[in-house]
């Protein structure tokens, strides 16, 4: 190993570790200004989502992904679907920009943009996934009732939206303690 390669990899290592001190600095504050707790979708789940949307056979949509933390699961949507429009929300502008920065190496064209999921105009979206915690999947119900077109797909995972019925659920792990973890529940509008 040449000098000049080990003084790459020792400043790579640097920048990682700095990134990701920076994701946990973030994560914390938000944590405490917000009480908002970051919740990432497992690639179970990602394969999961692909097989609800390999059924319900969509050839092109508009997918929105809200509260997209790192952007890993708008990518791989991405990536299953090219033809699909990708949209990853979150109000994190570190992990906005580390999403974009993901999505730039690994070549797969995901619009990320810096917003609260409550600001976020759901009328253009065919598609929304949600991963978040009930106390919010109450709050976000009015707002998708309001704006949703007709006919828009909901895809929500271990905590269903309140007082709505699924078209259908579909199981990602079994866990015995908590048998929903993961649970995907699809609604349409």
């Amino acid at each position: 190993m040449t000098q000049y390669s080990v003084i790459f990899t020792a400043l790579l290592i640097i920048f990682i570790s700095f990134l990701y001190s920076v994701f946990i600095l973030d994560s914390i504050l938000t944590n405490i200004h917000i009480k908002y707790i970051d919740v990432s979708s497992s690639k179970k789940a990602t394969q999961k989502v692909k097989e609800i949307l390999e059924k319900l056979d969509l050839k092109k949509a508009t997918f929105f992904d809200l509260g997209s933390g790192r952007g890993a699961f708008a990518i791989r949507i991405k990536k299953f679907f090219p033809d699909f429009q990708v949209y990853g929300f979150d109000r994190s502008p570190f992990k906005i920009y580390f999403s974009r920065a993901r999505s730039s190496f690994v070549r797969q064209k995901v619009i990320f943009a810096r917003k609260n999921i409550f600001d976020v105009d759901l009328s253009r979206a065919d598609i929304v996934y949600i991963y978040t915690w009930p106390e919010t999947m109450e709050k976000l119900k009015n707002k998708l009732e309001k704006e949703l077109r007709q006919g828009a797909i909901i895809i929500v995972s271990t905590f269903p939206v309140p007082g709505w019925q699924p078209q259908f659920t579909q199981e990602t792990l079994m866990i015995k303690k908590d048998p929903g973890f993961e649970k995907m529940y699809v609604y349409r509008r």
